[in-house]
């Protein structure tokens, strides 16, 4: 059974990035790594965003082929090591996420 991966992003100021290298090459590293593993072998969607109309929330769906999948992403040493820059921009920044998963 897919799962349903949303990740909701909040922040007091329109004008803060959401992402710390938002045109690098890091990023670019980041996103064809998701591409190439996760998307690209139809274990992960590609993502729908939702951006609010002021602009301060970031909402991320993302269709995951099922609990297993998602473990194996989250355990991932590329994925662990983007999660830890991400918060620690993250709680630099003044920027939250909430993460909530439901059966599809």
């Amino acid at each position: 059974m897919t799962i349903n991966l949303r990740v909701t992003h909040t922040r007091d100021d329109a004008d803060t990035p959401w992402f710390p290298d938002v045109d690098n090459a890091d990023r670019t590293a980041w996103c064809t790594y998701k591409k190439e593993t996760w998307v690209d072998t139809n274990k992960i969607s590609v993502p729908s965003k939702t951006l609010s109309g002021n602009e301060l929330t970031l909402q991320v769906d993302w269709t995951i082929e099922d609990r297993d999948t998602l473990t194996a992403y989250d355990n991932a040493s590329t994925v662990q090591a983007r999660k830890a820059a991400q918060q620690t921009y993250e709680d630099a920044n003044g920027i939250t996420r909430t993460r909530a998963i439901t059966d599809n």
